[in-house]
């Protein structure tokens, strides 16, 4: 309940998104995130998100992968990632991250910003608006996941 509080705030004052990041894509209403499906079906093929929060002083990296178990992922670009923790809801617009060990059944970007009051260790909800080969919009929703800590070969000497 304390999580849907906030959101049911921005809800009722007909607020939509705000965070970091500039992007031409229209965002979504806040019930809009949340209510995202867990899974998209293209033709057959089932197109799931697998997200990875990482915190470092106060900027946050969020890696994404489509990811399909049948041969082929459609034509589908991440386009920007929605971030929903305990108090707000942080986007930005993701970029194309190379993915050669996947064998053609996914696809990675990933996104960096400022991102105060995300705390280590926090679980989050995290979305991605994906884009299909006609420039159509989907929102698609991952687990749950704990925003961690940077692995020890991310600190500077």
């Amino acid at each position: 309940m304390r999580r849907a509080l906030p959101l049911l705030v921005l809800l009722l004052a007909g607020v939509g998104l705000v965070g970091c990041g500039d992007t031409s894509l229209p965002g979504p209403a806040a019930g809009d995130v949340l209510s995202a499906p867990t899974q998209l079906n293209f033709g057959g093929r089932v197109v799931q998100v697998q997200a990875q929060p990482v915190l470092a002083a106060s900027r946050l990296q969020v890696t994404v992968s489509l990811r399909t178990r049948a041969a082929g992922l459609p034509k589908l670009t991440p386009a920007e990632v929605y971030v929903v923790s305990d108090g707000a809801v942080w986007q930005a617009p993701l970029r194309p991250r190379p993915s050669p060990n996947c064998g053609g059944l996914c696809r990675s970007a990933v996104a960096g910003a400022a991102a105060p009051g995300v705390r280590v260790g926090e679980r989050v909800t995290v979305v991605v608006r994906v884009l299909d080969g006609r420039g159509r919009a989907y929102l698609l929703r991952g687990p749950a996941v704990a925003v961690t800590a940077p692995p020890a070969a991310w600190a500077r000497p």
